[in-house]
C-alpha cells in the first residue's frame, strides 16, 4: 500500500475541506455525520524564532486534565479541556495530537484532519492517516464526500478499503472498487470477523485470480483458516484441503495431494508436497520435490516464504552431510526482499566454502550480499567472508577486505574483521552539533512537546516523539 506523506495529507486535507470536524479554537463541535461540506479555515503557525522567544509556559494542570481524561478513557471531556487552552498553544497542540492517536472510536474524523493539518511535522502522521480512515468507516458518510476524502490514494486499513469500496459500489464504478479491493485482499493479515465481513459484501466483486492468491499467501503465512475461508471462491477447494493437511502433517495429506487436479497444481502444491515430506524426515524427498518447482517469483506468490522453507530444508541435509545439495537448494533461491536474497547468497556462500571447498563459488555469492547489502552489517558481512574465501584462493586480497568490513567497527563482523588486520582500537566518529543544530533542534515544536509531556507526567506519549 502505499504510504508516503503526500496520500496522507491527500486524504486528511482533502476530509477536513469537505467534512465538518473539530473547531481548535472554539468550542463549536460539529460531527462529520451530519455530511455537509465545509471547507477548513487555514491554521498558521508560529515560525521557529517566535517558538524559540516564547515566554515562559503556563501551568501544566490544564494539560494535565486533559490528558488524564484520555488515560481515563472520556475523550469527550479531553476534547472540551483542548478547545478550552489557548488557542495555537503548544498545550492546545500536544492535547490535540495526543486525543487524535489516542482517543479511540469517540473521536470524529474531523478531529483527526485537523490535528494532521496542524502539525504537520510531527511524529505519528501514518497513525494519524490510519485513525482518520477507520473514523470514516464508523461515521459512514455520503459516497461523494468519502471517495473526495481519499482523492484518489489507497486506503491502509480494513476500514478504510471497506469505506470507499463501499462508496464506488454506491457511485455505480465497480472498477473503481476493484482497484482497492483486491490489491489488499490479496495480502492483507486480518481477523476472521473482517474477512467474513468482506467475503459478504465484496466476496463475488473480487476476481477468482485475487482469491487464489490470497489463498496461496494465507498458506504460507500459516493462516490455513484464512486460506479454507476463500478456498470455494478461489476455485481450489481440494488444493486447500491438501495443503491444510500436509501443513498439519496428516497421515491422509499424501492421498489428498495425489487427488488434487492438475489444473490447481500451482508452485504452492509443490511447497505443501515438500514441506510435509520435510517434516516426516524425508529430507531427500523434499528437495526433489523442491528441485522441481518454478522458481518465477509471480509463480511462486510469496518467494520469501520459499526462501525460508529452503534455509529449512537445506540446514537439514547438511546435518545429513548432504552439502551438495544443500548448497543447489539455497543457490536456487528466488527471494524477494533485499534481507532474505543476502541470507540466501550468505548459506550459499558459506556451502560452498565450507561444504565444497570451492572458494571461487563462494566468493560469487558474498560478493551479492555486498550488492545487496542496505546498511554497515549486510556490508561488513559481505567483505569479512569475501576475505575468508581469498585467504583460501578465492579471488581478491584478503587483507584489504578485512580492512573494507573493518570500516564498520561497531558490527561483528566488523571487529572480526579489524581482529584479523591488527587493529585494537575502534575508530568511531562521534556525532558533533553545531551550536545553530542545537538551537535548531530545541526549537521544534515537538521537542518542546517531549519536555512538556514529561513535566505532565505522560513520558509514555513523550516516547512517541
Amino acid at each position: 500500500m502505499p504510504g508516503g506523506r503526500p496520500h496522507l495529507f491527500a486524504l486528511l486535507g482533502a476530509t477536513l475541506a469537505l467534512m465538518p470536524g473539530m473547531a481548535i479554537s472554539g468550542s463549536v463541535d460539529v460531527r462529520v455525520t451530519s455530511a455537509i461540506p465545509m471547507p477548513g479555515a487555514a491554521i498558521a503557525l508560529p515560525d521557529l524564532q517566535d517558538r524559540t522567544r516564547q515566554a515562559p509556559l503556563p501551568d501544566v494542570a490544564p494539560l494535565k486534565s486533559g490528558l488524564d481524561a484520555l488515560a481515563a478513557g472520556d475523550s469527550p471531556r479531553a476534547r472540551g479541556v483542548r478547545n478550552a487552552l489557548p488557542a495555537q498553544s503548544l498545550d492546545q497542540h500536544i492535547l490535540a495530537w495526543a486525543i487524535a492517536l489516542y482517543g479511540g472510536d469517540k473521536v470524529p474524523s474531523g478531529d483527526i484532519t485537523a490535528a494532521a493539518k496542524m502539525l504537520p511535522n510531527w511524529p505519528g502522521t501514518v497513525a494519524l492517516r490510519r485513525n482518520s480512515e477507520r473514523a470514516l468507516y464508523r461515521e459512514n458518510p455520503a459516497p461523494d464526500i468519502v471517495i473526495r476524502a481519499f482523492d484518489g490514494s489507497q486506503p491502509q486499513t480494513f476500514e478504510g478499503v471497506m469505506v470507499l469500496a463501499r462508496a464506488y459500489v454506491a457511485s455505480g464504478n465497480i472498477k473503481a472498487a476493484r482497484s482497492v479491493l483486491s490489491p489488499f485482499w490479496r495480502t492483507a493479515i486480518l481477523e476472521a470477523r473482517d474477512e467474513a465481513a468482506l467475503i459478504k459484501e465484496f466476496g463475488s466483486l473480487i476476481p477468482a485470480t485475487d482469491h487464489r492468491f490470497r489463498m496461496e499467501r494465507m498458506f504460507y503465512a500459516d493462516r490455513a483458516n484464512s486460506a479454507l475461508r476463500v478456498a470455494g471462491l478461489a476455485g481450489a477447494q481440494q488444493l486447500a484441503e491438501a495443503w491444510a493437511a500436509a501443513d498439519k502433517g496428516d497421515k491422509n495429506a499424501p492421498k489428498l495431494l495425489k487427488a488434487v487436479p492438475a489444473m490447481q497444481r500451482s508452485a504452492g502444491y509443490f511447497f505443501a508436497q515438500a514441506e510435509y515430506l520435510r517434516k516426516q524426515e524425508d529430507f531427500a524427498g523434499a528437495a526433489a520435490i523442491v528441485m522441481q518447482a518454478p522458481t518465477d517469483r509471480d509463480a511462486l506468490v510469496d518467494p520469501d516464504a520459499w526462501w525460508v522453507e529452503r534455509r529449512v530444508l537445506s540446514r537439514e541435509l547438511v546435518d545429513e552431510g548432504d552439502m551438495k545439495t544443500a548448497y543447489k537448494i539455497v543457490a536456487t533461491h528466488a527471494a524477494e526482499s533485499a534481507a532474505n536474497a543476502a541470507d540466501a547468497e550468505f548459506h550459499a556462500g558459506w556451502y560452498a566454502l565450507r561444504g565444497l571447498n570451492d572458494p571461487k563459488t563462494a566468493a560469487s555469492h558474498f560478493a551479492r550480499i555486498a550488492d545487496l547489502a542496505q546498511g554497515p552489517m549486510t556490508l561488513s558481512r559481505a567483505y569479512y567472508w569475501l576475505g575468508r574465501a581469498a585467504e583460501v584462493g578465492g579471488p581478491g586480497n584478503a587483507k584489504d577486505y578485512f580492512a573494507r568490513a573493518a570500516a564498520y567497527g561497531t558490527t561483528f563482523y566488523g571487529q572480526l574483521a579489524a581482529e584479523r588486520v591488527g587493529r585494537q582500537a575502534l575508530n568511531i566518529a562521534y556525532p558533533s552539533p553545531s551550536a545553530a543544530d542545537r538551537q535548531n533542534f530545541a526549537g521544534r515544536e515537538a521537542v518542546s512537546a517531549i519536555k512538556r509531556l514529561q513535566e505532565a507526567g505522560y513520558d509514555r506519549y513523550a516516547e512517541t516523539l
